[in-house]
């Protein structure tokens, strides 16, 4: 089967698109803030951070911002990816605190639309997940 010049032609510039504006399957990942559960797991416990990351998935996908837990040697903490918390669209300003060991608050002033909300846990494994979403004051 030969290509007509067209084809061929089609066929570079959707490759050099997909060059330029990051259509790879190997998205990029830039790490917002981290932040190390105050007690280190206690006991025989693996000590856990909180991580806010932003997810870029190129030209055609809109971002995702999420909240993960990772273990000390930075594998996810409990099944999947370690994910307890996900915005669609935007980057809305996401912080995290632990009020304890086991208690994770999340901020997300930013995040007032529900429908761009992708993933909300209120446990992950032995954390208790809490949100505070308060709008921010203008």
């Amino acid at each position: 089967m030969t290509l007509s010049p067209r084809s061929v032609g089609i066929v570079i510039l959707t490759a050099l698109y997909c060059g330029l504006c990051g259509c790879n399957p190997e998205h990029g990942i830039r790490v917002i803030s981290s932040v190390a559960n105050p007690q280190d797991g206690g006991n025989d416990l693996q000590r856990i951070t909180a991580q806010v990351i932003e997810e870029d998935y190129g030209a055609t996908v809109a971002n995702i911002t999420t909240v993960r837990l990772l273990t000390s040697d930075g594998k996810p903490f409990g099944q999947g990816d370690g994910g307890v918390f996900s915005y669609y669209r935007g980057q809305p300003k996401i912080t995290v605190s632990w009020k304890d060991s086991e208690h994770l608050l999340i901020a997300c002033p930013d995040c007032v639309d529900e429908r761009n909300v992708t993933l909300k846990e209120v446990k992950h494994n032995r954390i208790y997940i809490l949100y505070n979403n308060e709008a921010r004051q203008s």
